[in-house]
């Protein structure tokens, strides 16, 4: 069972026999909040970019995203609630990551992804 809520988040595992009632109680853990700031490879804030966080699990990253990912501000900045734990940043673009940073992330607390520099991609073959 996971729990997301504006209070924060949680998961505990419950086993459902049929027939049966099941419960569970869930302790909700505070999310954390990450900031920044995007900019192009010539140092121009970029605005509009898409920014996510996820969590590092065996030095590993996944994203699942619902909705319209949060974006940066015409300055390149962002705020983005998070769950606790070492997390990656990212901005995300049409073919994968822009750039990432990894934080951690502490229950309540603001921390600072500093600036994210997108990198233009690698020239494509020629024909």
């Amino acid at each position: 069972v996971t729990v997301t809520s504006a209070a924060g988040a949680g998961h505990a595992h419950v086993a459902v026999v049929a027939g049966r009632r099941a419960e569970v109680a869930v302790a909700l853990v505070q999310h954390g909040r990450i900031i920044g700031k995007v900019v192009g490879a010539d140092g121009a804030p970029m605005a509009g970019a898409m920014v996510v966080s996820a969590p590092i699990v065996d030095g590993r990253a996944s994203v699942s995203i619902e909705g319209p990912p949060p974006t940066t501000g015409p300055d390149g900045a962002f705020a983005i609630d998070a769950e606790p734990g070492r997390r990656m940043v990212l901005v995300l673009g049409g073919r994968g990551p822009l750039a990432e940073q990894k934080v951690d992330v502490t229950p309540g607390e603001t921390v600072d992804a500093g600036t994210l520099v997108v990198k233009p991609p690698p020239p494509g073959p020629t024909k």
